[in-house]
C-alpha cells in the first residue's frame, strides 16, 4: 500500500513539473518583442530617445545591440532592463542625436547652449520606421518599431516662459506650468501628432495670477478639467507679464481598445506661436511623453497577439 502511495506521489509531482513547463514554453515569446512607437523629435543636438522591447528573461538568443540604418552620429547606450516580470523582462536602449561636430571631436570644449539650441542638417529629413538589431548568436534582423521622426521647429531666441513646475503620474497624466516674463499674445497652438489621437489625448491649458511657493509643493493639479481644452482656446490669445500658464495633459484609452493599440510609448510635441510685446516672433514647445507600464496580462495579450499576426 505504501508503494502505491509513492507511485500516486511521483506521478503527482511529474504531471505538475510538466503542467509548469508546458506553461513556461507557453508564456516564452522566442523572438524578442519591439513595441510600436510614435515619436516627434525637435532634432536638436544632444536630445535623448528610448527604443524599448520585450525579451524571455531566460532567453536562448539575446538582442545585443540596436541601430538605425544609413545613420551616423547617432549615439546609443547600454541595453537597460527597465521592469521585470514574470517571464519577460522589459528592455530600453538610448539613442542621442550628435552633431557633427560633436562626432569629430569629443575632447573640445563646447558651448552648451548654443550647441543644445542647434539642429544638424542630417537630422532634419531623419524619418524611420525600422531598426537593425544583432543578436547574441551572431544573426541579424530588421525590425519595425513604429515611427520616430524629426520635425524641426523655428528657433526663438528670446524666450518669455520661465519653468515653474511640472510633473507626471502612473495615470498617464502629467503638467507643466511656466511664469510669463513678458507680455505676448498667442496666436497658434498646433500638434498634428495630439491631432491624429483625437479622443484618446486630453490637453488643457490655465491662465491664472504666478504660482507661490505653495502651489508648486501641491505638485500634480488634482482637477484635470479645471483648464480649458485647447481646441476650445479662443486666438489670439493676449497674455500678461506675471501671469502664470498651466498645460494638463492627459491619456484616455477607451476600454475597448487593444493593447497594441494603447501600449505605445509617444513623444508629442505641443506647438505655441505668437508675437512679443517687441514685435518680435517666438516659438515654444511643450514635449509631452507618455509610455506605457505594463502588467501582466497586457503582456499575455501582446504575445497572442504577436503569435496570431505571424501565423
Amino acid at each position: 500500500m505504501r508503494f502505491k502511495y509513492v507511485i500516486i506521489t511521483v506521478v503527482l509531482i511529474a504531471a505538475s513539473w510538466i503542467g509548469n513547463w508546458m506553461y513556461y514554453e507557453k508564456m516564452k515569446m522566442g523572438e524578442p518583442i519591439f513595441l510600436e512607437h510614435n515619436y516627434e523629435l525637435s532634432g536638436l543636438n544632444g536630445e535623448m530617445f528610448d527604443i524599448f522591447f520585450l525579451e524571455d528573461r531566460d532567453a536562448d538568443v539575446t538582442v545585443t545591440s540596436v541601430e538605425f540604418p544609413n545613420t551616423f552620429g547617432m549615439q546609443s547606450q547600454l541595453l537597460l532592463n527597465k521592469d521585470t516580470y514574470g517571464h519577460q523582462v522589459l528592455r530600453k536602449v538610448s539613442f542621442t542625436l550628435k552633431s557633427a561636430e560633436q562626432e569629430m571631436d569629443e575632447t573640445d570644449e563646447v558651448d552648451e547652449l548654443d550647441e543644445t539650441w542647434t539642429i544638424d542638417e542630417r537630422w532634419k529629413t531623419f524619418d524611420a520606421q525600422t531598426v537593425h538589431v544583432y543578436y547574441s548568436n551572431g544573426t541579424t534582423k530588421e525590425v519595425n518599431i513604429g515611427r520616430v521622426r524629426v520635425m524641426p521647429r523655428p528657433s526663438t531666441v528670446e524666450q518669455p516662459f520661465e519653468f515653474s513646475s511640472g510633473g507626471s503620474s502612473s495615470d498617464h497624466s502629467g503638467f507643466q506650468s511656466m511664469t510669463l516674463s513678458s507680455p505676448l499674445v498667442i496666436q497658434s497652438i498646433k500638434s498634428p501628432a495630439a491631432d491624429q489621437l483625437d479622443e484618446w489625448l486630453g490637453i488643457s491649458l490655465n491662465i491664472t495670477a504666478p504660482f507661490t511657493e505653495t502651489d508648486m509643493l501641491q505638485g500634480m493639479p488634482k482637477d484635470f478639467e479645471s483648464g480649458t481644452p485647447i481646441k476650445d482656446i479662443s486666438l489670439p490669445l493676449e497674455l500678461e507679464k506675471g501671469q502664470a500658464l498651466r498645460i494638463d495633459h492627459k491619456f484616455r484609452f477607451p476600454a475597448d481598445l487593444t493593447v497594441a493599440a494603447a501600449l505605445v510609448p509617444s513623444y508629442i510635441a505641443i506647438h505655441f506661436e505668437g508675437e512679443l510685446e517687441n514685435g518680435k516672433p517666438f516659438h515654444y514647445s511643450y514635449n509631452l511623453r507618455y509610455q506605457p507600464y505594463f502588467r501582466n496580462s497586457e503582456i499575455r495579450e501582446l504575445i497572442r497577439l504577436r503569435r496570431a499576426a505571424n501565423e
